[in-house]
């Protein structure tokens, strides 16, 4: 089997998340091994964390042609 990679990760987790299995559950039911998920979704949210690294940090760049009065 090839190697996963964080992008394949990030969609696994989501999936976990969307389950509402624990991890364990989730985990078995997948035939994942629950210390490398774990790992994974830490190496994930850090780096996340990092500023730049994350493909959406939750800001949407916004341009207005509106003009305000004072």
């Amino acid at each position: 089997m090839a190697r996963r990679t964080l992008e394949d990760w990030q969609t696994i987790i989501e999936a976990q998340l969307a389950s509402g299995l624990t991890i364990v559950k989730y985990c078995e039911q997948n035939k994942i091994n629950p210390k490398t998920f774990s790992s994974r979704k830490a190496t994930l949210k850090q780096r996340d964390a990092q500023p730049g690294t994350s493909e959406q940090n939750g800001f949407v760049q916004v341009q207005s042609d509106m003009k305000t009065s004072a």
